[in-house]
This record gives C-alpha cells, structure tokens and sequence, in this order.
C-alpha cells in the first residue's frame, strides 16, 4: 500500500493537490508541478530551485496511459476536488479529471464586475444554476439574447463578455479586438461534453441590411483564457479593415445552435 500511495503523491500537484494531466514540469531536483501552476511561480515549492521548461514526459505518459485505460490499474481513490460543496464521489486516477470537469457540484466565478469602471469585480461563487440567477438578478447588462440583440464592436483594443442562455445551458460570449483583428469566442459553462455539441455563427453586416454579409462559425470552447484560445486557434480571427467593408458602423449578430448528431 505504500507503494501505491507513493505513486499517487507523484501524480499530484504539489501547489493545488489535483491530479496531474500534460503538460507537467519538472524542477532540476525532479519535483513535478501542473501547467496550470507552473506559469504563477517561479521556484520550485519543494525545493526552491529556478524552475526552467523542462517536461516531465515520463509522468505525462503514465498519467495519460491511467487515464485513457477503462481498468483502474492503480487501486488508489481520492475525493471529488468538490466533496466541500456535497460531491459524495471517490474517484481513480483513469475518472478523476473527467469527473472533475463534468460533476454537477462543481463551481464557476462570475467573471463580471459590481462597479461602472470595472475595477471592482464580482465576487460571487456558484454552481450553474446560481450563477445563472445571479448574473440575470445582478448583472442584466451583461446579458445577451442572441435571438433579437445586435453588438456592435466599440473600440479599439476593446474587450467585451456577455451571459447568453440557450435552451437549458448557459455561455460566456467574448469579443475582443486588438492590433487591427476581431477575435470571438464563445465559452459554454458547465460540462465540456455538452459544450463541444455546440457551435455559433458571427454574421457581419450593415444597417440597413444592404444584403451584403461576413459570416464566421465555430465551435465551442471551454476556455476563458484568451491566449490560451488564440494560441490553440479555437476561434475566429477577422481583420477589422476586412470587417468594414462589410459594416461600415460594425455591426454584428450571434446565433448559437447544436451540431448534427453523429450516426
């Protein structure tokens, strides 16, 4: 048993304690940490050496070989990263992170402000449900019906967030414009599966409608983080010299709709 306990304490994060999925870095002493903590320190936690970018590719693939396997070929468990907000699961290293992104306990930040200036932002925690009477109650400004509103981009280097719901799941909309391109992307909250059933149409046009249109689709993410979209190309990316050829006052519409089932 301590054996298997040994390699449990190896596939955990020594800063956030969950379970470690690629990319992983290792210190010159040969402390691991995820890559989600790695970019927010700059010396190693257990040891306190310069961290460099060295990968632990060993630990990545056999975090990734427990993971992907349908047999728990490690006979440890550990709570749900929720077991705090009711989660009663204990999960194997092959179901933990799965179960992490998809458990019904799990909690999401409102990602809006409280104050006019935006400098103050919102402190509220939730699960869906919550966060979504929240935001309506709350922040009614920030919240988009896609079915009749227009947006319209509203300045240079400009960055825009709205709450969209559609039929039962709710989404974070973004739009940002920076160095001369429109960014957008469109983030569903709550279980990644479901979101990657979704996709949404940006249709770029003038008022009024002169039939002449952009439009750009994509699919769903489940991040916030702009480099992180950007960097992995999950969103589209139009000059904004080509989008005034189709409006000159910018105007532009969202439709969100599910992706045909697969036979």
């Amino acid at each position: 048993m301590s054996q298997v306990n040994d390699i449990s304490s190896k596939m955990e994060c020594p800063i956030c304690m969950d379970y470690m999925v690629a990319p992983i870095f290792v210190c010159s002493g040969g402390h691991s940490l995820c890559g989600n903590c790695y970019p927010n320190v700059q010396k190693c936690p257990m040891c306190s050496v310069p961290l460099g970018k060295t990968r632990n590719f060993a630990l990545e693939s056999l975090i990734e070989a427990l993971s992907s396997s349908d047999q728990d070929i490690i006979p440890i468990e550990r709570a749900c990263p929720y077991y705090k907000d009711g989660c009663p699961m204990f999960l194997s290293p092959c179901k933990y992170n799965e179960h992490k992104s998809s458990c019904s306990y799990r909690t999401f930040e409102c990602i809006f402000h409280v104050d006019e200036d935006y400098t103050e932002p919102c402190s509220y925690v939730g699960r869906r449900l919550g966060l979504k009477q929240h935001i309506l109650h709350k922040h009614e400004d920030c919240v988009f019906d896609h079915d009749e509103d227009m947006l319209s981009i509203s300045s240079s280097n400009s960055y825009d967030v709205w709450f969209v719901c559609h039929e039962k799941d709710i989404f974070y909309f973004h739009a940002k414009e920076k160095d001369g391109i429109m960014y957008w992307w469109l983030q569903h909250i709550g279980n990644p599966k479901i979101g990657a059933e979704y996709s949404y149409t940006v249709r770029i046009f003038s008022k009024p409608y002169t039939h002449r249109e952009y439009q750009c689709k994509e699919h769903c993410v489940a991040h916030e983080d702009f480099d992180t979209v950007i960097n992995k190309g999950l969103c589209p990316s139009v000059p904004i010299k080509v989008l005034q050829t189709y409006s000159a006052d910018r105007w532009y519409t969202l439709r969100i709709s599910k992706l045909p089932q697969r036979n």
